[in-house]
């Protein structure tokens, strides 16, 4: 058998041919598989993912139906379509002999090393490509080993703080530095708050919880409170506080949590402007936003009131409870915003029905824009329903006359392999994902919302508080997960922008175009489960790529587009198999103007 190649470096290379099948196949033959991975071995799992610097690769191919004489090439293309690796082999035996085997060559970059990028493998027979597969080299893992995770000791050193003045790009719960949170190898060291800042995050959101601050009728206690707003001031973050929870007291069932408060129909202020105590919600709410008047610039009344287990009355109850708040906040700090709602998706909104009817019946809201200055709700899991949920509020509104700005002050995907919080054996289970995929989803979901106009996004959570799913950026002992990172690229590439369109499945993939002052940003995955190559235009013969860990790389044009083959979709933990809840590995092509 003779073997024909060439590689920039020093090769290895195997061959096991069978010639002479009794195989009808056309003459030129074909490309049955082809897979990379770490070492010569036919039987080796695929791999996709490979580590920084590595020196080199191995492609195996299964052919079959090549004649003697034909030649077989291999190329390595790093993600702007330049080879950077090539082999090449000719079948050799008597002429017309017919083959089937596979071949296993190694491919060495000309560098001697693969940089961390994107890359493709293709392989043709005489010169016609057959055959194509993506590969990553990645500096941070994507699994999770069986004694830990390994991903969570890279992580600890993240990307340069990022500076960041767009309060667009939010943190929901972050807890004042050094405060210690529940969960395994919980600690109380850590700085929550800088790290917050550090990832970019401008603005937080937190509970304001009445049955804690007026535990007794007349008797405030805000020493906590003061606490998280001085910490929260002094690190320059935006606030925006959470109204919540009747005391058994003050309600009318004698009930708390989510019940209606009495007296909820009492004047809120006495003819004097004098706040009038026997509305016990009024005067609450504004002994509250005056307390923290110019501190706490945002106020959502109530969470999730379209689930009962948050609220338990009526839409009609609901919408006295956002008037009454309205009025007292805006007699306590004429400046402060009022959120309506918080809630919970956006696929069933016949409470917000309810509410706005009973709005539009009453003829004193108008002149008060209604009783709130912003619509929220919140959105899990399904990265694109960020864009689509966004535009249905803004329909819902529209239907109404209303043209509010709407917020997303809850978005975020637990991750299902996370073996601190989900024990050492962890399972997938519906509506989570990998810690890899988590980190696509904060990407995906930052750019879907922005298309979207979408203002404030509150990412679910800075960190977590013990529960039983992984929801945070940051684990309960200070480490970071891979999300981190992907909202550091964030909030360093989406802030200040001023233009963003999106462009839905494009053959296969997602791609958002964000535009800011000299700056054009190109964001793109695929959305199904198959790697696809993306064209985009372009304005300059050279861009950077960015990964979702920040990682940079150099794109050059062919022609007048960029070239980018992207990963296929790995999230199908939705309604079905066949349900990618999360686009693939999301990339950034930044070109400056």
């Amino acid at each position: 058998m003779r073997t024909v190649g060439y590689v920039i470096s020093a090769i290895a290379t195997v061959v096991l041919s069978f010639a002479s099948l009794p195989v009808a196949v056309a003459a030129q033959g074909m490309i049955e598989t082809l897979y990379m991975s770490d070492r010569l071995d036919p039987d080796a799992p695929v791999i996709t993912v490979f580590q920084p610097n590595t020196a080199s690769v191995v492609a195996i191919v299964g052919f079959a139906g090549l004649v003697s004489g034909q030649n077989l090439t291999i190329k390595a293309l790093d993600a702007g379509g330049i080879v950077v690796a090539t082999y090449q082999h000719v079948i050799s035996g008597q002429a017309g002999d017919v083959h089937r085997g596979i071949l296993m060559a190694r491919l060495i970059h000309s560098s001697a090393s693969f940089p961390a990028s994107l890359y493709r493998t293709e392989v043709s027979i005489d010169g016609q490509m057959s055959k194509s597969v993506a590969w990553t080299v990645r500096s941070i893992p994507t699994s999770v080993s069986s004694t830990g995770d390994v991903s969570a000791q890279l992580l600890n050193s993240p990307l340069a703080a990022v500076a960041n003045t767009d309060a667009r790009f939010g943190m929901a719960n972050i807890f004042p530095d050094h405060t210690a949170v529940g969960g395994k190898e919980a600690q109380s060291s850590t700085r929550w708050m800088r790290l917050a800042r550090d990832g970019g995050a401008v603005s937080n959101r937190l509970e304001f919880k009445w049955r804690e601050i007026e535990a007794r009728r007349g008797e405030f206690n805000y020493s906590a409170y003061d606490m998280v707003v001085k910490d929260n001031l002094d690190y320059g973050l935006v606030l925006t506080g959470i109204l919540i929870d009747t005391p058994s007291w003050a309600s009318i069932t004698g009930g708390f949590g989510n019940q209606v408060p009495s007296n909820l129909y009492a004047p809120v202020f006495h003819a004097d402007g004098s706040p009038n105590k026997d509305n016990y919600w009024g005067n609450f709410v504004y002994n509250t936003a005056l307390r923290y008047k110019d501190a706490v610039l945002y106020w959502q009344i109530w969470n999730e009131p379209n689930l009962s287990r948050f609220w338990s009355a009526t839409q009609a109850e609901y919408y006295q409870l956002l008037k009454v708040a309205y009025q007292a906040i805006k007699r306590a700090d004429p400046k402060a915003k009022v959120i309506l709602g918080g809630f919970s998706g956006y696929q069933d909104m016949r409470f917000l029905d309810g509410v706005l009817q009973v709005a539009k019946s009453d003829p004193a809201a108008k002149a008060n824009n209604f009783y709130f200055d912003i619509l929220s709700w919140h959105a899990y899991s399904r990265a694109r329903q960020l864009f689509d949920g966004t535009n249905a509020y803004r329909d819902k509104l529209g239907a109404y006359g209303l043209y509010h700005p709407i917020w997303i002050t809850e978005s975020g995907i637990p991750a299902w392999d996370d073996h601190m919080v989900r024990g050492t054996d962890p399972r997938p289970y519906q509506w989570s994902a990998t810690l890899d995929e988590q980190a696509s989803y904060v990407i995906q979901s930052y750019a879907y919302a922005l298309a979207a106009s979408a203002g404030v996004v509150h990412y679910y959570r800075s960190s977590d508080t013990g529960e039983p799913e992984a929801w945070g950026m940051v684990r309960g002992d200070g480490s970071l997960r891979p999300a981190y990172i992907a909202y550091q690229v964030v909030t360093k590439y989406f802030q200040n922008v001023t233009r963003v369109i999106l462009s839905h499945n494009m053959s296969g993939y997602d791609q958002v175009i964000l535009e800011r002052p000299g700056q054009r940003i190109t964001a793109l995955w695929a959305s199904g489960p198959n790697p696809v190559e993306a064209r985009v235009p372009a304005s300059r013969e050279q861009a950077i790529l960015v990964d979702k860990f920040g990682q940079m790389a150099a794109i050059g044009a062919r022609g007048d587009q960029y070239h980018l083959l992207l990963p296929p979709a790995t999230a199908n933990l939705g309604n079905s198999t066949d349900d990618y809840i999360i686009g693939g590995d999301p990339y950034l092509i930044v070109e400056d103007e």
